[in-house]
């Protein structure tokens, strides 16, 4: 390859500066010193021309890649920089930059001088959150002690270590390092309770123990004998005391659906085994269904399944149950057919019109 320097593309040439031979197909570094001739008045160096020649052997059809080329006045060459005017428009872009990154900090950065003291502004926190995608396992560092154990601990299946039937539940928890409000636990039951009152203590990751802590399965109601054998209860620690998450799935949920609420009876006791219907005129309190008692149908209709003093509350009641009714509300059935309440409807207060109200 010959190389050549010239004044413009239509000047015959100035100089043949130099031969290059055998180049080969990796990049490899020439240096080229070469007497430039006098130029004409008004002449000026413009050119640095390559050609292939054909001479030794060389393809005239041949492709050559050409990079960081400089041209230097001296009889040294120096390894190759940048031009002067491309350095200070580096120099000038790396200002610009820095301007506009300064600009804005002040909406990234609220505080602070150095990195472990840096306070970054509510919208940089909102613009990583939008960008954050977590998939498999995580653990959080940096959070405060319940924080932290509520990201990382999460629902644990923690099985019976009881050895005989007893209301008093144990178990150990191979993750949880202490209970704070609203740690969540999935507790298997390995031993059949007694009708007493639950408490769980649960033997921790480190063999410490949390204490006999209560267990409520609704309100103020304790948890007694409502699961079995092998029943997984869904718990949640309030801080103080456990609390069953579904505490309406009881031993008994392939037959009947138990109220989820507590309910008041009226100024007379409800007797056991009985539907049951809020009167309309002393507001969510309830009564027997029979002849003359109207009700407010906005309230669900309930079946007792335990007595309820006079303006007392109680909560052994359902939606849904196999029963046996007593006589004042007696009719004649057919098995899995509908049931109605004879009476007169007057916006939302029904009133009973029979002595048999159930057809």
């Amino acid at each position: 390859m010959d190389t050549y320097i010239r004044t413009s593309s239509s000047d015959a040439w100035i100089d043949q500066a130099a031969i290059i031979d055998n180049i080969g197909t990796e990049y490899q570094r020439y240096s080229i010193v070469a007497d430039v001739k006098d130029l004409e008045d008004g002449k000026a160096l413009k050119w640095l021309a390559f050609r292939t020649n054909g001479t030794n052997g060389s393809d005239t059809s041949a492709t050559y890649t050409i990079k960081n080329v400089k041209v230097e006045i001296g009889n040294k060459a120096t390894t190759w920089s940048p031009a002067p005017e491309d350095a200070l428009a580096n120099i000038e872009s790396v200002r610009t930059f820095a301007e506009q990154t300064a600009d804005k900090f002040t909406w990234l950065v609220e505080d602070g001088s150095s990195e472990s003291s840096i306070t970054l502004t509510q919208n940089a926190l909102t613009a990583m959150a939008e960008q954050i995608d977590l998939t498999g396992k995580v653990t959080f560092n940096s959070f405060d002690a319940d924080t932290q154990a509520a990201l990382t601990q999460g629902s644990e299946l923690i099985v019976g270590t009881q050895t005989s039937s007893t209301s008093a539940w144990t178990g150990t928890s191979t993750k949880l390092k202490s209970i704070t409000s609203g740690t969540r636990i999935s507790y298997k039951l390995n031993k059949a309770p007694t009708t007493s009152s639950v408490t769980l203590n649960l033997t921790l990751n480190d063999g410490t123990t949390t204490g006999a802590k209560e267990v409520y399965y609704l309100n103020t109601t304790r948890l007694t004998n409502q699961y079995g054998v092998n029943s997984i209860v869904e718990l949640i620690y309030d801080g103080s005391a456990w609390r069953v998450i579904n505490p309406y799935s009881d031993a008994n949920t392939y037959d009947r659906t138990r109220y989820q609420q507590p309910i008041k009876a009226g100024s007379t006791a409800i007797v056991a085994n009985n539907i049951i219907v809020a009167g309309p005129n002393n507001v969510g309190t309830y009564t027997h269904l029979k002849l003359g008692n109207a009700f407010d149908t906005t309230y669900p209709i309930l079946f007792a399944g335990s007595a309820i003093a006079a303006n007392s509350t109680g909560t052994n009641n359902y939606l849904v149950t196999p029963m046996g009714i007593t006589t004042t509300q007696s009719g004649t059935y057919t098995a899995y057919k509908s049931v109605y309440i004879k009476g007169v409807l007057n916006g939302t207060t029904f009133t009973p019109i029979s002595t048999t109200p159930l057809t």
